[in-house]
């Protein structure tokens, strides 16, 4: 997962100093669905 993740964060132009994107366009916002591990009611 490690390398997984590092390449993602190659492939946006993630600056690890400044932890900052060169371009945040590059990353798609996501939408989350379902309960996860909390239970739903």
């Amino acid at each position: 997962m490690d390398a997984g993740l590092a390449l993602h964060l190659k492939d946006v132009g993630f600056d690890t100093r400044t932890e900052t994107l060169a371009d945040p366009g590059k990353v798609r916002p996501a939408s989350m669905s379902g309960c996860g591990s909390v239970s739903c009611s």
